[in-house]
């Protein structure tokens, strides 16, 4: 069932105008809304030209010529990408300027075309009070006359007998008030008919300006709620066109491959690979360089050997757990573990591995190793860390801590 505004903004008394205050507020206020979804927008696209705008300038002052290689390419990506993503707001910003202006322009013509209406419907109610007002006055006016009238008539009744002059001026005042007596009732009839035209004429008006202003209302509601509607999509929009511009920044970052850069390093700076020879002993007596004993030969590269050395590595891969093909690719995994889920690729590898070095395990899944400590390798993944079992515990592991080991 639909309510009507023709049905219900009515009241009995004959000049009350409270149904029609009641429905102009209710437009009136529905203005109100339309001004604080506008001043919403405004400020929301502040926020979005004054991000945007610092997302670009960020992106563009970010970047460095110190890189290179696959890791500079990621770090160029991500600058990009805050380039992109800043450019994102500033289209978000001037879509929601364009929502703004037709907020603007559909509240100015809802507020024209109300006072169109309102303005006529005044005129009404004042001619309606104004015939009114009419009517009462004439309606008085009508039975004084028609009092006056009566008591001529009595006057003329309440004796027997006149002299001729008596009744001929008694005669004379009878005609006269019921002739006044007949035009003011003429005329009391004719404002109680203009009266009349003048009480449908606004009821008619009335009805129709609650049927406009009812659908005023209703397409007051239908525009602020599609236009609602419009900005939760383009937040939808957005979002999903900010994921577009991360994923590709993404694909560039996976790409990154440390071996890769490493070797375009060595191939591009490089400077030698011969090592410092090592100074003699030269003795004072004889005035000339000799080498060392064979003896102390072998203590100075037992001194210098791999057992003293410091490991080739302290830090771990970009996890520190081993990585299984079955790895998803969420928000936090990372690049190795999708490479392998994707590659599926693993090696495996059989045996035991003697432990050189002491190294601390930097989380719950890889292992605490002290030199001497035989480890089983379960797994061999690349060139620097293994699966492997010691003393019941499985965990990854540095291979350039150990070394194979046979019975």
């Amino acid at each position: 069932m639909v309510y009507r505004f023709a049905d219900h903004f009515w009241n009995t008394d004959f000049n009350g105008t409270s149904g029609y205050e009641t429905l102009i507020t209710r437009l009136k206020d529905g203005k109100k809304l339309c001004d604080v979804f506008i001043d919403f927008l405004r400020a929301r696209v502040k926020i979005e030209e004054d991000y945007g705008k610092s997302l670009i300038r960020l992106g563009q002052s970010a970047g460095t010529n110190d890189e290179a290689g696959t890791l500079k390419n990621s770090w160029n990506a991500v600058t990009k990408e805050a380039e992109s993503i800043g450019t994102v707001h500033c289209e978000m910003a001037k879509k929601l300027n364009e929502m703004i202006d037709r907020t603007s322009k559909f509240r100015e013509q809802q507020k024209n075309d109300r006072s169109k209406t309102d303005d006529k419907m005044r005129k009404l109610q004042r001619d309606k009070k104004n015939a009114y007002d009419t009517m009462l006055k004439n309606k008085r006016t009508y039975e004084l006359r028609s009092k006056e009238s009566q008591q001529c008539n009595d006057a003329l009744d309440s004796k027997a007998t006149y002299t001729p002059r008596e009744e001929e001026k008694l005669k004379k005042n009878q005609f006269k008030a019921k002739t006044q007596a007949e035009n003011a009732d003429s005329i009391y009839q004719s404002s109680v008919k203009n009266l009349e035209d003048a009480r449908n004429k606004w009821q008619l008006d009335m009805e129709d300006t609650c049927e406009l202003f009812q659908r005023f209302e209703v397409n007051r509601i239908q525009f602020l709620r599609n236009e609602m509607w419009v900005y939760t999509n383009l937040e939808s929009l957005q979002a999903v066109d900010i994921d577009h511009k991360s994923e590709d920044c993404r694909k560039v970052i996976e790409k990154c491959d440390e071996n890769a850069d490493i070797q375009q390093f060595v191939n591009i700076k490089q400077t030698g690979s011969e090592r410092p020879a090592p100074i003699l002993y030269e003795s004072y007596a004889h005035h000339s360089p000799t080498g060392i004993s064979a003896s102390q030969s072998s203590h100075q590269l037992h001194v210098m050997g791999r057992n003293v050395m410091p490991p080739r590595s302290t830090s771990g891969p970009l996890v520190s757990v081993p990585r299984q093909p079955s790895v998803k690719e969420d928000a936090y995994a990372s690049i190795s573990e999708v490479r392998t889920a994707r590659d599926g690729v693993a090696r495996s590898g059989k045996g035991f591995y003697r432990v050189l070095y002491e190294y601390e395990a930097q989380g719950p899944k890889e292992l605490c190793l002290k030199p001497g400590d035989l480890i089983e390798v379960l797994e061999i993944e690349d060139d620097l860390w293994a699966l492997g079992r010691l003393s019941g515990k499985k965990g990854a592991f540095p291979l350039s801590f150990t070394e194979p080991w046979q019975h």
